[in-house]
């Protein structure tokens, strides 16, 4: 490792000099790095670095391989085929006779615009304001985030919630992990286990369904039954709750065990230290890791309020706001035949997914922007548009620490255009064949709100917080927490006993397997007796396919038999974009989110030829 100059004495190298310093876009922890361009893409490690003392996770190791990847887009692509930038244009809808039915003076709302993980403060409020122009012509017809990973749930949002900032970790006695967290954020292992030891009283209390990493530094580890960790939550949550009879304790904390599958004296051992000493609930979660992460954010939440402690969201990205639509808005509208056009920003539209392509499929006109070419795609006048990354330009992004700086450590790929110029040539299409854009007088759009929209909820989320974390009007209620954890309780309670044919399939998200560069993740974990109930032998292909043969997708894999799952439990990477194809969809009936779910899947061993 380099080390950089910490004094004026101290003469620095060329490398150094010619090094752009930037913060890594790929998780929120915020890591910073040094970019050296010439004569080739390096990385520099910063050991002067608050955040991180010069470590970076896969992720951020990652960085120059993504700066010059072979999937990098580098021409638009129009129905799977590479255009000029002029033919991709062309295919902006600009008159009435290129969207069917359309009325834009008279309301006929059949745009919507969307959002994903990618987007700078500054690329956000311009797709802000473009939203607010099209609002002003009526020709909206919503505006939402499609940025699906449920770790976006998990930001804090009750009244009373504290969240933590990184000084916070070494005044920490007590810390709640729940989810893999070292796995998803690697960086944060150092601080949280230096604290740790630090002080012989010290602990780690990990809840989680599967034996990660993470579960091996625990001081005790509450494992439980694939999306109960709400639950576990739940049980800690009436050990604290002094209003609570001893009776009803019980009763609940029975109810919980049988649920969770974790004993009730285990979760009173936790509950017990918890109520002594408090300290730090941190978070993470993935795609089809839990049936319900909107209750896994408000049961950590509700711990930490009750227990006096501060919390921390783990994840991969934040937007400077969401407005009223969610995803889920936007799919029942694209069914309903409202909306024609839908134009999305950022890096990862999720139109790989066979569960939603049926819906997608039905637009008119579907425009997308994106780093890196997909597989070709079943969806027709789709159009795919590359942008520069985060490393290749500048402005301000969201941290679990407050706003940071990236900066251009190098030019953007040949052939990529900005966001902004994107949205030039958008607006300069659609006034052609549409009144002019003008922002309506009482419309007028801040960061993360979105008034005056139809929504099929009614709710108003309300903006982000300067720390980027949820404020709102009416925060959800201790009652409301209560109600949903209590229903999710009765819900697995009389949840039919399973089919023996099949396994439930969950996700994990570790960074190793960013893009798939390190870790291709082909890997699928398997408990022993299952292995041994289905005839699958170690380290052998498997094919893996959705009970329901969901699009008559399957996959194969190849088998690893160990007990870090437990029986009629399988684990792959869902970093693969070829394993999400595996989970279901649901829509939340609270918050109309889009929600990858744990799957049951049937698992048989690929025959010889």
């Amino acid at each position: 490792m380099k080390q950089i100059p910490n004094s004026e004495s101290q003469t620095p190298n060329s490398d150094y000099m010619n090094m752009t310093k930037t913060t890594c876009p790929f998780c929120l922890y915020g890591c910073e790095l040094g970019i050296v361009s010439e004569p080739v893409s390096r990385i520099e490690y910063l050991p002067l670095s608050k955040i991180n003392q010069g470590r970076l996770c896969a992720r951020g190791n990652a960085a120059p391989i993504i700066l010059s990847h072979k999937m990098r887009l580098a021409y638009p692509l129009h129905q799977n085929k590479e255009v000029f930038w002029d033919k991709a244009i062309s295919q902006i809808p600009n008159s009435e006779s290129q969207i069917p039915n359309s009325d834009y003076s008279l309301g006929g709302q059949q745009i919507a615009i969307t959002f994903d993980q990618g987007l700078t403060k500054e690329e956000f409020n311009s797709v802000n304001k473009f939203a607010a122009e099209l609002q002003g012509t009526s020709g909206l017809g919503g505006f939402a985030c499609s940025y699906l990973e449920p770790d976006l749930l998990l930001q804090g949002c009750l009244d009373d919630i504290q969240i933590a900032q990184i000084q916070d970790i070494e005044k920490t006695n007590i810390f709640i992990l729940v989810g893999d967290v070292f796995g998803q954020t690697p960086v944060i292992a150092k601080p949280i286990l230096e604290q740790r030891y630090a002080e012989r009283n010290n602990r780690i209390f990990v809840i989680d369904s599967i034996q990660t990493r993470t579960a091996a530094f625990a001081d005790k580890f509450l494992r439980c039954a694939p999306s109960t960790e709400p639950l576990i939550l739940l049980g800690l949550i009436a050990l604290l709750n002094g209003k609570l009879t001893e009776s009803a304790k019980g009763g609940l904390l029975k109810a919980i065990a049988e649920v969770t599958q974790c004993p009730i004296s285990e979760i009173s051992a936790v509950g017990g230290q918890v109520s002594a000493l408090g300290g730090l609930v941190v978070s993470a979660t993935c795609l089809g890791r839990t049936e319900d992460p909107y209750l896994l954010s408000l049961t950590c939440q509700t711990l930490a309020v009750k227990g006096k402690m501060k919390y921390l969201p783990t994840g991969e990205y934040l937007p400077f706001g969401i407005g009223k639509d969610s995803f889920g808005d936007i799919l029942y509208r694209i069914k309903q035949g409202r909306i024609k056009v839908l134009i999305n920003f950022g890096e990862n539209f999720p139109f790989h997914y066979p569960q939603i392509q049926a819906d997608l499929g039905k637009l008119d006109h579907l425009i997308a922007t994106a780093l890196f070419r997909p597989t070709p795609l079943p969806i027709p006048n789709l159009t795919i548009l590359p942008i520069p990354s985060n490393l290749e330009k500048q402005g301000t992004i969201k941290t679990l620490w407050g706003e940071a700086k990236i900066n251009k450590t190098m030019e953007p790929v040949s052939g990529s255009k900005t966001i902004p110029q994107i949205i030039d040539y958008l607006r300069q299409s659609i006034q052609r064949g549409f009144a002019p854009l003008n922002p309506r007088k009482d419309f007028f759009l801040k960061p993360g709100e979105m008034r005056g929209l139809p929504s099929s909820v009614d709710r108003d989320r309300g903006p982000l917080t300067d720390n980027g974390h949820r404020k709102t009007d009416n925060p959800p209620k201790a009652d409301e927490v209560y109600q949903r954890a209590e229903e999710f309780l009765n819900k697995k309670l009389h949840e039919k006993n399973r089919n023996p044919n099949l396994v439930t399939l969950i996700g994990s998200k570790p960074a190793i397997g960013f893009l798939n560069i390190f870790d291709d993740e082909v890997i699928i974990k398997i408990n022993p007796a299952d292995a041994l109930r289905f005839k699958l032998d170690d380290k052998k292909p498997v094919k893996v396919a959705p009970e329901s043969a969901l699009c008559g997708y399957e996959t194969e894999l190849i088998a690893k038999v160990t007990e870090e799952v437990p029986p009629g439990v399988a684990q792959v990477g869902v970093n693969r974009i070829e394993n999400r194809r595996l989970f279901h969809i649901v829509i939340d009936k609270a918050t109309n989110n889009v929600i990858f779910t744990p799957t049951e899947v049937r698992l048989w061993q690929k025959e010889l030829s």
